[in-house]
């Protein structure tokens, strides 16, 4: 037997998933407040870990973190929305959703399951979930379309994150626009002015999807009546106040919600 060893052994060891599991229960705030909350937390951790040694390290743990975050955001929007809209419950009405899904869920949040392996970190998913779902066309050259472009450039920094320990594969270098020309691999150079850079690509791509479907949905739901004078006053108050317990931050919550009570008094 070949006796060269060209490392330690060290010490045989086997995680216990079990003891990395706990019962969790899905947020009650909306998509946009849990998203501030994470912005706030990936912001202060940036100034106070950053700090010229391991940079590059600490931030590749960011921008993956901030790129979960953006996924999140989407997920609970859709989530929240199909339960709460009639005309997005219908467009996707006849998608099944696993009982699984909706033992693990609940019946309040089964939305899930409809956005169960949807990766919104890879390219076109965004718009391919948001025109599934309320059926609005995301052009490239709107502002919305020229935000996931930007998402697209982080989720590429992600990507060499996580998968290649910071190096670019072919395909980064593409999406990326890195000169193929030049010999050689490329990789993460990041410092806190970069991740600042990213986490504010991430946070105008979600609050300009925010404010997006929120007028999207408004509009639909004063087009057909369900918000306006064909409503009873006590249909308009509730149905406003679910309007903006999906949408509005938690501390904008009371007002949006009276400017959409306004907002259907004069349809």
């Amino acid at each position: 037997m070949n006796s060269v060893m060209v490392n330690d052994v060290g010490v045989a060891s086997q995680i216990e998933l079990r003891d990395c599991i706990a019962e969790v229960h899905a947020s009650n705030d909306s998509a946009m407040t849990q998203w501030v909350y994470d912005v706030m937390l990936i912001s202060k951790l940036s100034t106070s870990l950053m700090r010229g040694e391991h940079d590059v390290t600490v931030g590749q743990m960011l921008v993956a973190s901030m790129v979960s975050s953006t996924e999140n955001y989407y997920r609970t929007l859709f989530a929240d929305l199909v339960h709460t809209c009639p005309w997005t419950a219908r467009n996707v009405g006849n998608e099944p959703i696993s009982f699984a899904a909706v033992q693990t869920f609940g019946t309040g949040k089964a939305g899930f399951g409809l956005v169960e392996g949807k990766l919104f970190s890879s390219r076109g998913v965004i718009a391919k979930e948001i025109k599934r779902f309320t059926r609005y066309q995301v052009q490239t050259t709107s502002t919305l379309g020229k935000a996931i472009a930007a998402f697209d450039s982080v989720c590429a920094i992600r990507h060499a994150a996580v998968h290649w320990s910071g190096r670019f594969d072919t395909r980064a270098h593409e999406s990326l626009s890195v000169d193929i020309h030049r010999r050689g691999q490329h990789g993460l150079n990041l410092d806190i002015k970069s991740i600042q850079d990213g986490l504010a690509a991430c946070d105008f791509l979600v609050r300009t999807s925010n404010q997006v479907l929120f007028d999207h949905t408004l509009n639909r739901w004063l087009n057909e009546g369900y918000l306006g004078s064909d409503a009873l006053e006590r249909e308009n108050r509730d149905r406003a106040r679910s309007l903006s317990t999906i949408f509005a931050e938690r501390r904008l919550k009371s007002s949006v919600t009276k400017k959409i009570i306004d907002t259907a008094a004069v349809e």
